[in-house]
């Protein structure tokens, strides 16, 4: 096995031969712990001896030590995601409650306007009210200076005409 510049071991060098109908072949190569760096019982000499456990031991410390590392890196990473996630909750909300003040805002100045309205339909109903009350009393002045003329005589002077 060659180690890792940590100098634990990376991979196990393995050689087989492959009997087939027409030729036997020969193939060697480096098996290579991943995730956990475990390895099969075959590659501990099937735990034969003392020094083969040991071995397959220290390799299942180190897989627990790994994972330790890898669980702690995960927790980390998921608190940050936890702050992520309140900083973008946070930034919906604030929009959310900027859209609320606007339209109560808008609410208000439309109220407003509505009632600014109305005293105005208000004062031009009263201004219409004093022109009306005006030109009834100029009527009303200009009947009674005018003269009277005498009454009709007959059946339409008892009616009220005059002349």
């Amino acid at each position: 096995m060659s180690p890792d510049r940590n100098g634990r071991p990376i991979g196990t060098d393995i050689s087989a031969t492959v009997q087939t109908r027409l030729a036997a072949n020969e193939f060697s190569g480096t098996l290579i712990r991943g995730r956990l760096e475990i390895l099969s019982s075959d590659f501990y000499n099937s735990f034969a001896d003392d020094a083969s456990v040991a071995e397959a031991l220290a390799g299942v410390e180190a897989a627990i030590t790994s994972l330790g590392r890898k669980t702690w890196f995960l927790e980390a990473q998921e608190a940050l995601l936890r702050g992520n996630d309140d900083v973008i909750d946070a930034r919906i909300v604030q929009p959310d409650k900027e859209i609320v003040n606007r339209i109560k805002l808008n609410s208000d100045e439309n109220g407003a306007i509505r009632e600014a309205a109305g005293i105005e339909v208000g004062i031009v109903v009263q201004n219409l009210n004093l022109v009306s009350a005006a030109n009834t009393a100029l009527t009303e002045n200009m009947i009674s200076l005018t003269p009277r003329s005498p009454p009709v005589q007959g059946v339409f002077g008892i009616m009220g005409y005059q002349a």
